[in-house]
């Protein structure tokens, strides 16, 4: 037998949550920036309301995936009193009846960020905030911890769209990173997959993520892999595919049982790839590769 590269008792701990001061550090940074956007719209006389505008969390913290010493927090800021959309699945007829009632997209995001940004160096000082290019950074500092906030919009994608009746789509997000390209995707769906999945595994499913998390964090510790090659939410995505029968018995045979899945399905090419973000395929040229995972695997013995 092979011995593994990963002894039991580490991969318990890797399945442990944060500690309950980590967890305070990010509710605190949290309500923190929440306040510092309220108190920014308020002083300055934009008229954006709690209606205009919508903040909620995404991520491993809202997915209760996160992992010790690995505490952040991802927030979205929504512009809600515009949305951009996607009509290329309606009928020439529904295009032209939704063009009539909405006319053209005329949301100013960018715009919208620069507030997003003026609030938060305005609590929290410039030199703790860094403008990104998908993201408003803001360093871990004080008691708070590090965060990323995400100013986006509200995206439809409309599926059918009868002027008489509720229009039909689905809702996600978009964001323009600075440098011009286009990001969608749907957090408040992902977080409604993941909680389902847990559920059907008795807790084992958040367990087994923080475990591939955190052998995560020690090979781009090591420098076996970089962060182009893997990230957190690929693995949460990669580990949703996995029959929940694998995550029966405990977190670390949940962490066997997986890990033999996946270098059986890897080696056949046969992998489940469903992707929160898309709804489509996890593997493709602008996510990741195939390539990385089979190294991933090789790296924890898998195959």
């Amino acid at each position: 037998m092979r011995e593994m590269k990963y002894q039991e008792s580490q991969l318990r701990k890797f399945a442990h949550p944060p500690k309950e001061y980590e967890v305070a550090q990010i509710k605190a940074t949290e309500t923190a920036i929440r306040f510092a956007l309220s108190k920014y719209f308020q002083k300055t006389g934009l008229a954006l309301g709690q209606n205009s505008y919508e903040v909620f969390l995404q991520g491993s913290y809202k997915n209760k995936t996160n992992i010790a010493r690995g505490s952040d927090v991802d927030l979205v800021v929504a512009y809600k009193e515009q949305f951009a959309y996607d009509i290329g699945q309606l009928t020439e007829a529904e295009r032209k009846a939704f063009k009539e009632r909405y006319g053209a997209p005329k949301v100013k995001l960018k715009a919208f960020k620069g507030y997003v940004h003026r609030a938060l160096v305005g609590e929290f000082g410039e030199q703790q905030v860094d403008l990104q290019n998908k993201c408003i950074k803001l360093r871990a500092h004080k008691g708070y911890c590090e965060a990323d906030i995400v100013p986006v919009v509200t995206h439809r994608t409309y599926y059918c769209f009868q002027p008489q009746a509720a229009d039909g789509y689905k809702e996600g997000i978009e964001l323009e990173a600075a440098d011009g390209s286009l990001v969608r995707n749907y957090p408040k769906q992902h977080g409604k997959l993941v909680k389902a999945k847990s559920g059907a595994t008795h807790g084992r499913f958040t367990q087994v993520v923080r475990i591939y998390k955190g052998i995560k964090e020690d090979v781009l510790k090591k420098g076996n892999m970089h962060k182009g090659q893997i990230n957190s939410f690929y693995l949460e995505n990669l580990l949703y595919n996995v029959p929940d029968g694998c995550f029966e018995g405990s977190e670390v045979e949940g962490f066997y049982a997986t890990l033999e899945h996946l270098s059986r399905d890897f080696q056949k090419r046969r992998m489940g790839t469903y992707c929160f973000a898309t709804g489509g395929s996890l593997f493709n040229k602008r996510a990741w590769k195939v390539e990385d995972l089979g190294h991933l695997l090789r790296l924890m013995d898998g195959v």
